[in-house]
């Protein structure tokens, strides 16, 4: 059964898009923020590098020109995917799932699983924090893990979802070739 997701704090969630917006109008934003969450996803999950077409034995440089292109442009598309969700999220969030089956789909060569999304989630948390420094508080902290665990909640409904299996259509019953009892008039082939 799905849980639904408790209802978000107007207070942390202003909070949190706040934070965001601040430090999104710090220079290079997207990039330094993206090029950082991915480099610490693949140093905490080194298989993750397959889904993003790197190889998983390679060390990844995010100066190496070609490797960092490739990272940034992932980074970018995982911060646009948080714009985008941060502006559904409140009382309303019924765009959520189609906005983050979209990033499913198109951040990855064979669409990242939804609880990878969980671990970026995470990580972008951390980032912020190293980013923030000292503007980062405990107080700020909640309500990025209020809004975080809130997602999460949403994340796991969808990944419910997707594995409960669908049943194929029932086909009508094959027609009877041969005569039954009802049916003493009835001819051995159908026209």
């Amino acid at each position: 059964m799905a849980n639904s997701p408790e209802v978000l704090s107007s207070t942390s969630l202003m909070r949190v898009i706040a934070c965001w917006e601040q430090s999104k109008r710090r220079g290079g934003f997207d990039e330094t923020i993206g090029i950082d969450i991915m480099v610490a996803l693949f140093e905490s999950n080194p298989q993750a590098k397959s889904q993003f077409g790197f190889r998983i034995d390679k060390v990844i440089n995010k100066n190496n020109g070609l490797q960092r292109m490739g990272i940034l442009i992932h980074g970018q598309r995982f911060i646009q995917t948080l714009d985008c969700l941060f502006s559904l999220l409140g009382p309303d969030d019924d765009n959520l799932e189609e906005v983050l089956s979209d990033f499913n789909k198109e951040s990855c060569q064979d669409g990242m699983p939804l609880h990878q999304f969980l671990l970026l989630l995470g990580i972008l948390a951390k980032v912020m924090a190293d980013t923030l420094g000292g503007d980062w508080t405990d107080e700020l902290q909640s309500c990025w893990m209020e809004v975080i665990t809130h997602l999460e909640v949403i994340v796991t409904n969808i990944v419910a979802k997707s594995a409960v299996p669908k049943t194929p259509a029932a086909k009508p019953p094959l027609k009877s070739v041969l005569p039954t009892a009802l049916e003493a008039n009835r001819r051995f082939i159908d026209v």
